[in-house]
């Protein structure tokens, strides 16, 4: 029997250096900051905000494989410190 892969969708885009301050969650929300259900509207809307590298990867596996997207997060954020927990 064939399944369909299951594929998770997760990205944290930063440029960090350890002098800078730390960055912390509400940097990332102040730029982009979506998850789950959220995530999956995002990637359908026609001017969506999540980067274009997401985008092509999900058209690239739509013309090669089925599967199923399993979107998890998508975070960017400015350049700064690195990743509080």
């Amino acid at each position: 029997m064939f399944r369909k892969k299951k594929i998770a969708l997760l990205g944290l885009m930063l440029e960090s250096n350890s002098f800078a301050p730390v960055t912390g969650r509400d940097d990332f929300l102040s730029r982009l900051y979506v998850a789950g259900i959220e995530m999956a509207e995002e990637l359908r809307k026609d001017e969506s905000k999540i980067p274009a590298e997401m985008h092509s990867f999900c058209a690239t596996m739509d013309i090669s494989v089925e599967w199923e997207a399993a979107p998890i997060l998508i975070g960017l954020v400015e350049a700064g410190g690195p990743i509080d927990h």
